[in-house]
């Protein structure tokens, strides 16, 4: 779990830190505007920092937001000055898709739908030896692959199929 707070700026106040990870802290800082256009006006940024939570601490959402926006107060002086709008999420899943002794040495190809033929599934929570944005390419590549497969063992005869 972790707590997330996206910021929208009219313009940044320090526009060379676009990314930091607290050394001391689990907490993450990223400028996505940086390398993506999230807003109409091409000056508008949209800050994400996130909170990683310990499954043992307590939930306190104020505290939570009090430590995301101390965090960006170090990274970008004077950002209260250039808000628009924030959002503040005190508690979203991070991942699903925990690596475990089981799910990695499982052959179980955790994208296929057994009971409902042609459906394959894709996301962080899919695969047994990955996590987050791996997990995503890994599980839609492996999805594709097998949709590929499934296909190639058709052969076309003008507009048909046949098995």
């Amino acid at each position: 779990m972790g707590a997330s707070l996206d910021v929208s700026l009219r313009r940044m106040p320090d526009p060379s830190t676009n990314f930091a990870l607290h050394l001391d802290r689990p907490l993450y800082y990223s400028n996505h505007s940086a390398v993506a256009r999230l807003t109409r006006d091409d000056r508008h940024v949209v800050l994400h920092l996130h909170k990683y939570l310990s499954p043992d601490e307590a939930p306190n959402a104020a505290r939570d937001r009090a430590e995301l926006e101390g965090f960006l107060d170090l990274l970008q002086p004077w950002w209260r000055e250039e808000e628009i709008a924030s959002r503040f999420l005190p508690r979203i899943a991070v991942t699903y898709g925990l690596p475990t002794v089981e799910r990695v040495c499982s052959d179980v190809a955790e994208t296929v739908v057994a009971d409902i033929p042609g459906l394959y599934l894709a996301g962080d929570w899919t695969v047994c030896d990955a996590m987050l944005s791996d997990a995503a390419i890994v599980s839609g590549k492996g999805a594709a692959q097998r949709i590929l497969d499934r296909d190639l063992s058709f052969t076309y005869t003008g507009n048909r199929r046949n098995a």
